[in-house]
């Protein structure tokens, strides 16, 4: 089974929240969320592919 992965989606920086996903502590304490990428999209998307 071969990957489709064009390489590991890139973050700016060091945070602690889930990318793509709400901003639920003010960015002063945990950091901005990153908007360049939709961690549960990719994952959904990597699970469709290996049970379809």
């Amino acid at each position: 089974m071969g990957s489709r992965c064009r390489g590991p989606p890139i973050l700016e920086a060091d945070h602690h929240s889930w990318p793509g996903g709400p901003q639920y502590l003010p960015a002063r304490f945990i950091g901005p969320v990153a908007r360049n990428l939709d961690a549960t999209g990719i994952l959904l998307q990597m699970a469709r592919d290996v049970l379809l």
